[in-house]
């Protein structure tokens, strides 16, 4: 890896670690000054009270994060292989963000610099794109609403069969192909009625075009 890209993937690390550890270290300092538990703990307390209290907290930090998160992406161009994008969007599927599901979809097809890759890393068909990989690990209704209705949008070769990959990902490539069979039944469109017949040929192989 040339060492330019790799002094940049570094340092967008440590930039993106360094803000989510703040969110957090924030909570268990401001929770250790006032000598209360963390929410985390005070989540079990046996006062309704206070878990209430303690709940609210936490849907708070994860809002925070959240909101750390999409910041990142705005300020971080870079396509480094754990750059501080590709952190960023990585953990938006690791903490299952839903709210993430329309940026992640718009982005699907955003491509790692596969120069900035550790030589010799083994990686999968889609493994280049990390919103594709985030979107199945959010998984669930959201996502593949949202998949579906981007599959009947796109108009681009590298973003159909990606989206095609992860509602094969999300659902298994069986039920993926009859969500899409369902809609195109219901569509006149013949536009509409081509990219879900190529979604579904990219179901059929598992999501991945031969």
């Amino acid at each position: 890896m040339p060492s330019r890209i790799r002094c940049a993937a570094i340092l967008a690390f440590v930039s993106t670690g360094v803000s989510l550890a703040c969110s957090f270290a924030a909570d268990t300092q401001h929770s250790a000054e006032a000598g209360k538990p963390r929410p985390s703990e005070a989540i079990a307390s046996p006062t309704k009270a206070e878990r209430l209290v303690a709940d609210a907290a936490l849907g708070d930090l994860r809002a925070r994060v959240f909101n750390d998160l999409v910041a990142t992406c705005k300020r971080d161009p870079s396509r480094a292989y754990l750059g501080g994008r590709h952190l960023a969007i990585r953990q938006m599927g690791r903490w299952r963000f839903e709210e993430a599901t329309d940026f992640l979809a718009a982005e699907v097809d955003w491509e790692l610099d596969k120069d900035s890759v550790p030589g010799g890393k083994m990686l999968g068909p889609y493994a280049l794109f990390p919103c594709a990989i985030a979107l199945t690990n959010i998984g669930g209704r959201a996502v593949r609403a949202k998949v579906i209705r981007s599959i009947m949008e796109t108009d681009n070769d590298t973003r159909l069969p990606l989206l095609a990959w992860v509602l094969c990902e999300v659902d298994g490539p069986p039920l993926a192909q009859q969500l899409l069979a369902e809609r195109l039944a219901k569509v006149t469109v013949e536009s509409l009625r081509h990219r879900l017949e190529k979604a579904i040929e990219y179901a059929r192989a598992s999501g991945v075009p031969g």
